[in-house]
């Protein structure tokens, strides 16, 4: 019963992001974790990303790999791609900064 009163008392804990339940199906976090997390989210306004990552529940490494799986988005790893320093004349300098872009 305080369970249920929990939940009904913070909304935000009744049904997690689909990142947390997916931090859960994955056993990166427990349930206790993910309202902990929850909770200081809610409480400090901050992204609940942030939280997971100054907490130390998650890594950057396991958060970027997550959130490319839930977005269907690849990432890219740029000191792992070989540059071709001829590409980097295709954008004037000024245009590269102002929209900070690199060719890759």
């Amino acid at each position: 019963m305080a369970s249920t009163k929990r939940h009904l008392e913070n909304p935000s804990l009744e049904k997690p992001s689909s990142l947390g339940l997916l931090l859960l199906q994955k056993k990166i976090v427990s349930l206790d974790q993910l309202q902990v997390a929850a909770l200081e989210a809610q409480k400090t306004k901050r992204p609940f990303e942030t939280i997971l990552l100054n907490l130390g529940f998650v890594t950057e490494q396991i958060l970027s790999d997550l959130l490319s799986e839930i977005s269907g988005i690849s990432q890219i790893h740029p000191p792992q791609m070989a540059s071709n320093t001829s590409c980097l004349t295709l954008i004037p300098k000024e245009a590269a900064l102002r929209y900070k872009s690199i060719p890759i």
